[in-house]
Protein backbone atom coordinates (compact mmCIF):
# COMPACT_ATOMS: atom_id res chain seq x y z
CA UNK A 1 0.00 0.00 0.00
CA UNK A 2 2.27 2.82 0.81
CA UNK A 3 4.74 1.33 -2.26
CA UNK A 4 1.62 2.23 -4.19
CA UNK A 5 1.49 5.42 -2.52
CA UNK A 6 5.45 6.71 -2.93
CA UNK A 7 5.00 5.55 -6.82
CA UNK A 8 1.91 7.62 -7.61
CA UNK A 9 3.25 10.89 -5.60
CA UNK A 10 6.76 10.19 -7.11
CA UNK A 11 5.15 9.99 -10.29
CA UNK A 12 2.79 13.00 -10.45
CA UNK A 13 4.93 15.23 -8.30
CA UNK A 14 8.85 16.48 -7.77
CA UNK A 15 10.71 16.22 -4.68
CA UNK A 16 9.94 20.10 -3.80
CA UNK A 17 6.39 19.11 -3.40
CA UNK A 18 6.89 17.20 -0.54
CA UNK A 19 5.32 18.40 2.76
CA UNK A 20 8.16 18.07 4.67
CA UNK A 21 10.92 19.15 2.32
CA UNK A 22 11.99 22.66 3.15
CA UNK A 23 10.98 21.19 7.07
CA UNK A 24 13.75 22.79 9.30
CA UNK A 25 14.57 20.06 11.15
CA UNK A 26 13.20 16.67 11.97
CA UNK A 27 12.58 16.98 15.20
CA UNK A 28 9.62 19.62 14.14
CA UNK A 29 8.27 16.72 12.07
CA UNK A 30 8.32 14.67 15.23
CA UNK A 31 6.22 17.22 17.22
CA UNK A 32 3.92 17.77 13.88
CA UNK A 33 3.02 14.47 14.13
CA UNK A 34 3.05 14.13 18.02
CA UNK A 35 0.52 16.98 18.44
CA UNK A 36 -1.77 15.16 15.28
CA UNK A 37 -1.66 12.13 17.71
CA UNK A 38 -3.07 13.49 20.87
CA UNK A 39 -5.33 15.94 19.18
CA UNK A 40 -6.80 13.38 17.11
CA UNK A 41 -7.14 10.54 20.55
CA UNK A 42 -10.73 11.75 20.74
CA UNK A 43 -12.42 12.13 17.56
CA UNK A 44 -15.61 10.52 17.30
CA UNK A 45 -18.24 9.49 14.52
CA UNK A 46 -17.26 8.27 11.54
CA UNK A 47 -13.95 10.15 10.89
CA UNK A 48 -12.48 8.71 14.08
CA UNK A 49 -12.84 4.55 11.56
CA UNK A 50 -11.56 6.20 9.35
CA UNK A 51 -8.65 3.48 7.93
CA UNK A 52 -6.08 6.05 7.29
CA UNK A 53 -6.91 7.40 10.37
CA UNK A 54 -6.23 4.71 12.10
CA UNK A 55 -2.94 3.45 10.44
CA UNK A 56 -1.52 6.80 10.71
CA UNK A 57 -2.35 6.78 14.52
CA UNK A 58 -0.68 3.99 14.73
CA UNK A 59 2.57 4.46 12.86
CA UNK A 60 2.61 7.99 14.70
CA UNK A 61 2.77 5.98 18.18
CA UNK A 62 5.25 3.61 16.96
CA UNK A 63 7.74 5.91 15.39
CA UNK A 64 7.08 8.35 18.25
CA UNK A 65 8.06 5.07 20.51
CA UNK A 66 11.24 4.40 18.21
CA UNK A 67 12.20 8.15 18.11
CA UNK A 68 12.19 7.96 22.60
CA UNK A 69 14.54 4.56 22.55
CA UNK A 70 16.67 5.81 19.73
CA UNK A 71 15.47 2.71 18.20
CA UNK A 72 17.22 2.02 14.24
CA UNK A 73 13.28 1.43 13.10
CA UNK A 74 12.68 5.43 13.43
CA UNK A 75 13.94 6.91 9.91
CA UNK A 76 11.35 3.80 8.48
CA UNK A 77 8.75 4.68 10.47
CA UNK A 78 8.93 8.58 10.02
CA UNK A 79 8.67 7.73 6.58
CA UNK A 80 5.61 6.06 6.54
CA UNK A 81 3.96 8.95 8.58
CA UNK A 82 4.99 11.17 6.60
CA UNK A 83 3.46 8.97 2.94
CA UNK A 84 0.61 8.23 4.50
CA UNK A 85 -0.26 11.74 6.60
CA UNK A 86 0.57 13.61 3.06
CA UNK A 87 -1.57 11.17 0.84
CA UNK A 88 -4.49 11.50 2.55
CA UNK A 89 -3.90 15.48 2.69
CA UNK A 90 -3.14 15.98 -0.98
CA UNK A 91 -6.39 13.68 -1.45
CA UNK A 92 -8.68 16.92 0.60
CA UNK A 93 -7.46 19.41 -1.10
Amino acid sequence: MLGKLEEQWAKNNRPEDDLFYYHPSEDKIVLSHSLFWVMTQNIKGKVGKEKYLLLLRQYQEEMLEAWLTESSDFKDLLHYCNVIYYSRIIAYV
